[in-house]
């Protein structure tokens, strides 16, 4: 019985995975990966990213929104917690 419900279980996560690939498989690829911009243009960027950084204000941002994530997750928990006892 209980290889049956693993079976099962199995079966339908395997169903659940290949039409997931499936979907991903009919989006396009990237049109960004291409890309290529003058050495001008290059240039002008290493200029302003000297007084105006912008992958460190990417980076801290990732990090502010990750640390806003655990703290909602965290007090997700902590009200689930309580309700149930």
């Amino acid at each position: 019985m209980f290889e049956f419900v693993v079976g099962a279980i199995n079966k339908i996560l395997s169903f659940f995975r290949d039409i997931i690939l499936y979907v991903i498989n009919l989006l396009p690829d990237s049109p960004f990966r291409t890309i290529t911009f003058p050495v001008q243009l290059k240039t002008l960027f290493a200029y302003l990213n000297y007084f105006i950084p912008i992958k460190d204000m990417l980076e801290f941002t990732a990090v502010w929104c990750a640390a806003v994530l655990v703290w909602y997750a965290v007090r997700w928990i902590l009200r689930v917690v309580r309700y149930i006892q």
